[in-house]
């Protein structure tokens, strides 16, 4: 975990999310039902397409391609729920390409999460207290979701003292209480804004699917699935990201949400 976090136990600080959202609409998920309505502006921050030319999708910040570039090459302009499938337009179809130009999904890069944490920053009371929602279905934070290597020089008794430290973990986060939230069941942690690019379970970076600070000045949602985060936030926190050098646009809470490679549903 980042130092200065921890799992909480008392998942009541979340409450005030869970409860201002709506349902899940029938044509789509929407912004509204993951962002609560308190909040005077909203933005969507694209995950930057990771592509190196001859080779797999790359995770190096300087091989990213931002969404604009690679809409511009197909003929078309972003708008606020336009997804990635319409951005590759009939390259999209290409199994391949899709695979090598997706963004990380689900996922927030490090590079990105920091400038979105320093933007922030100046515009909560209570950086140093600030709430994590990471979804418990991610399979870093569990031992029989891995594939065990065992150390050349581990004898069989350390082997065993290993499995049982494993397995108690698991056992310890099954009866952790979880907040259940629209993406899912999600664990819950406390930490400083510094942490929120530093969650990395078994050695695997991790992005909150939903973190706030205390004071309730904004909140930033990450589908578990999808190419996109979301901000919720003042006029002039949401005025700041929009002049950043992360790839945004403007939103509006009832806007679909980004469906992942997936063309949309309601178009």
């Amino acid at each position: 975990m980042p130092p200065g976090a921890e799992l909480m136990r008392d998942v009541s600080a979340a409450d005030w999310v869970v409860h201002g959202t709506r349902p899940w609409d029938q044509d789509g998920a929407r912004l509204h039902s993951l962002a609560p309505a308190a909040f005077p502006a909203y933005t969507r921050v694209f995950h930057p397409a990771r592509y190196r030319p001859g080779g797999a999708a790359s995770l190096d910040p300087r091989d990213a391609i931002r969404w604009t570039d690679l809409a511009a090459a197909h003929g078309v302009r972003l708008f606020p729920d336009i997804s990635f499938s319409e951005v590759l337009g009939d390259d999209a179809r290409d199994q391949e390409i899709l695979d090598d130009m997706a963004p990380a999904d689900g996922r927030l890069v490090p590079e990105a999460c920091a400038v979105l944490a320093e933007l922030l920053r100046a515009h909560t009371s209570t950086p140093e207290r600030l709430r994590y929602c990471i979804w418990e279905g991610n399979g870093a934070f569990w031992s029989y979701a891995h594939t065990e290597i065992a150390a050349e020089a581990e004898t069989a008794a350390e082997r065993s003292l290993r499995r049982k430290a494993a397995e108690e973990q698991d056992r310890f986060l099954q009866s952790t209480p979880k907040v259940h939230t629209r993406l899912g069941d999600c664990f819950l942690f406390h930490g400083p804004l510094d942490a929120a690019r530093r969650f990395e379970p078994d050695g695997w970076h991790v992005s909150p699917n939903l973190w706030w600070p205390a004071d309730r000045a904004w909140v930033v949602i990450t589908h578990i699935e999808g190419y996109s985060t979301y901000v919720a936030a003042s006029r002039a926190a949401v005025d700041d990201i929009l002049a950043s050098q992360l790839e945004v646009i403007e939103i509006t809470r009832d806007v679909h949400l980004d469906p992942n490679a997936f063309p949309p549903v309601w178009r």
